[in-house]
């Protein structure tokens, strides 16, 4: 609590009790890790069911077992340049500044193309956090037809559930 840890490796299977998704749910929603610090969780189970559940708390990256030092130590340093290199907008999250994350946001997508995606996936959630459903669903929209990640088709879901469109978010889902 004490610590403000700039990276965190995490198991999906933590033994009895609590394993790593249910871990990182609470970890955000006490807001006990900023958004700054950079989250992998690593794992042996590779089921679609839970590497989707464990993206819906946003853990920055998912490491699937086995796997090589090298390929491990390759995927920490992109995750650390990407925390660094959007830094502003994950410092006025963790300050509950959801327009000035968007405006850095919006700013570096015009300046940098590199984290592209992940930035989308970052604007998205933050437009259903002010409850700009309007500019979200574009993200989502946009990124769906360019045959995006599952973190878009999740995205959009969200925007149908919030709009109570019930039949829509169950398809979307």
């Amino acid at each position: 609590r004490q610590v403000p840890y700039a990276l965190l490796l995490m198991d999906h299977a933590l033994g009895d009790g609590k394993n790593g998704q249910q871990l990182l749910e609470e970890l955000r929603e006490t807001k006990m890790l900023r958004n700054s610090a950079a989250v992998m969780v690593i794992s042996a189970d590779t089921t679609r069911d839970v590497v989707l559940s464990t993206l819906e708390y946003q853990p920055d990256d998912y490491l699937a077992k086995p796997y090589p030092q090298h390929l491990l130590a390759r995927r920490v340093k992109r995750l650390l340049k990407f925390k660094a290199r959007l830094q502003p907008v994950f410092r006025a999250i963790d300050e509950e500044d959801y327009f000035g994350a968007i405006d850095r946001a919006r700013h570096y997508l015009q300046e940098d193309a590199e984290f592209r995606g992940n930035c989308l996936r970052i604007l998205g959630h933050l437009y259903l956090a002010v409850g700009d459903l309007e500019e979200a669903a574009a993200i989502y929209r946009d990124e769906l037809a360019q045959g995006g990640g599952d973190w878009a088709a999740m995205g959009m879901g969200r925007v149908h559930l919030q709009l109570a469109e019930w039949a829509a978010a169950e398809r979307q889902f």
